[in-house]
């Protein structure tokens, strides 16, 4: 199956002003930033290059102060090895920042969805969709929840001439924690957490404040995948970026508990809602059932 014909144009991202003061030139004297990419409330993301070897890298910046870059660290280094893991190449504080370097890879899902108008072939979708389920029980089984599934924190292998062949990788591990300690015990409900997550793709419970676990995730991942085939979401926010509640929080709360599985998934394959209804039906310390999830679809 080839991917989809429309040809992938993507914006041009910012360039680092130069004499600004915000971000260091070159890391560890050797790793050297080009374009910005990405930014948000944890950090701050560049097209970087080895000036050693050549090769092309990813850097991910913040100031050193919040130390939330270390644990993605962490993160990172408990999945190493996963096959939709990305492989860091570098780790340290240098020029008062923290920064993460990082495999180069291809565009986003989000920059691959809007590239191709907003919607993706229901084979397409699919495909991915056993990819990224596999992935979450990965992360899953290594004890961490990630807690921001969503487009643009899943990211396209170089090559996209065809669908078969798009590896995806899950990225972003900034909110990401362990839902077990070094003896597997589950960590404790609790009902009165800040909302963590994305407005749009975040699971009903994350919106009411409820600690989240493994259910979570798949919730949220179930919302990704009706998103790429539909185009959009019946909550769909102003800023479907927005990483914490405002004022639409409640609106987008009531919104996806009013709107039912078959209602979101009418018109897909029955195992869409099967698989929402099953997400929101798990109980908080309960392991999804992976090979259950990819049999739906």
């Amino acid at each position: 199956m080839k991917a989809p014909n429309t040809p992938l144009s993507f914006s041009k991202p910012n360039i680092v002003a130069k004499g600004s003061g915000l971000e260091p030139f070159q890391i560890d004297g050797r790793f050297r930033l080009g374009a910005e990419i990405g930014s948000g409330s944890h950090g701050r993301v560049f097209i970087a290059k080895d000036i050693f070897t050549g090769q092309k890298v990813i850097a991910k910046l913040e100031r050193s102060k919040p130390r939330t870059l270390e644990q993605e660290y962490a993160a990172y280094l408990a999945l190493a090895g996963g096959n939709s893991i990305p492989h860091i190449h570098w780790f340290r504080s240098d020029s008062g920042h923290h920064a993460i370097i990082m495999e180069h890879l291809g565009p986003s899902l989000e920059m691959y969805f809007n590239a191709c108008n907003k919607r993706l072939d229901l084979q397409t979708v699919i495909s991915f969709a056993k990819q990224l389920i596999s992935c979450i029980e990965y992360i899953h089984l290594h004890d961490y929840i990630h807690r921001d599934i969503k487009p643009s924190n899943i990211v396209l292998s170089r090559e996209i001439d065809e669908v078969e062949s798009i590896k995806l990788y899950i990225i972003d591990f900034s909110v990401a924690r362990l839902f077990r300690d070094s003896n597997r015990r589950h960590i404790q409900f609790k009902n009165d957490q800040h909302f963590v997550g994305n407005l749009q793709f975040a699971s009903i419970n994350a919106h009411r404040g409820v600690e989240q676990s493994r259910r979570d995730d798949i919730e949220s991942l179930t919302y990704v995948l009706v998103y790429l085939i539909c185009g959009d979401l019946p909550w769909a926010p102003l800023d479907s970026e927005d990483a914490y509640p405002c004022d639409s929080s409640s609106r987008i709360l009531q919104s996806k508990i009013q709107t039912s599985p078959k209602t979101l998934c009418f018109g897909l394959p029955s195992g869409f809602a099967t698989m929402l209804t099953y997400a929101r039906g798990l109980q908080f310390s309960e392991k999804p059932d992976y090979p259950y999830l990819r049999q739906l679809l």
